[in-house]
């Protein structure tokens, strides 16, 4: 799942790298290879498809301005406001899971992309 601000860029493969809190899903759930829908929310119908390149566990702070790009945001400053406005806080030295993505090729039971999420 990706939300509103963050989807378009998934879409236009602008994103590749996503992090995600341990927990569920956790990084098991995530396996190289393997190709995962794309949804707009929970419930809603996926609107593209991701295959995973990368997957690991690194600490939240060693993110980088290359990586901070390649998850959508134009520094790691902006980032870190994205990820404390989204979980509430910002802590370095959190575990995180790291997964690495590439647009995949969409099929034909693809939902449209949702109004508000210009892709």
């Amino acid at each position: 799942m990706f939300g509103a601000e963050l989807l378009p860029k998934v879409l236009s493969g602008e994103k590749t790298v996503t992090r995600r809190r341990l927990g569920w899903p956790n990084p098991q759930y995530y396996r190289v290879g393997r190709t995962y829908v794309v949804n707009p929310g929970r419930g809603r119908k996926h609107v593209g498809h991701i295959d995973v390149w990368d997957v690991r566990t690194e600490p939240l702070g060693a993110i980088t301005d290359e990586d901070a790009r390649r998850e959508g945001f134009e520094s790691v400053a902006a980032f870190v406001s994205y990820w404390a406005r989204m979980h509430g806080s910002h802590a370095c030295s959190e575990t995180i899971a790291r997964i690495e993505f590439e647009l995949a090729p969409f099929c034909t039971s693809c939902a449209p992309v949702p109004e508000g999420a210009d892709a």
